[in-house]
């Protein structure tokens, strides 16, 4: 009797460590379910970030192209207004070289016409003298 007795605890506290084994293993179970869940949703969240991210890089390289695109028209631009200031400039140069000529030409002019305007004067006073003798 006292081993039936023995065996029965035996037994029972087999089964109770059984039944206890079997409920840490549910738990694990649950635990492993809930932690499949959260490796799910932070795949599906990697994955919306890595596309978020993509998107970001291509629309970087897009404005990148773009302001590129805008720096080289400009560049091109200057360039364009620089070759016409100094063809102007060069213009310039040519415009008053030809006002000083035109200038000394003037000044000469105007030198003969006092010459012009002096012999005519002088001529008007002979010809006075001339006829008051």
């Amino acid at each position: 009797m006292k081993e039936f007795v023995l065996n029965s605890r035996k037994i029972l506290t087999s089964q109770i460590a059984i039944n206890d084994k079997n409920e840490e293993t549910e738990r694990l179970k649950e635990y492993i379910i809930m932690e499949k869940e959260k490796l799910e949703q932070a795949k599906k969240t990697f994955a919306e970030d890595s596309d978020k991210f993509h998107k970001y890089k291509k629309d970087l390289r897009d404005t990148t192209k773009d302001v590129k695109d805008e720096y080289d028209r400009a560049v091109n631009e200057k360039n364009g207004c620089m070759t016409e200031i100094k063809r102007l400039e060069q213009e310039i140069i040519s415009d008053d070289l030809k006002i000083k000529k035109i200038d000394d030409y003037l000044q000469q002019c105007w030198g003969y016409r006092a010459f012009i305007h002096e012999m005519a004067v002088s001529a008007g006073r002979k010809s006075k003298d001339a006829a008051a003798v």
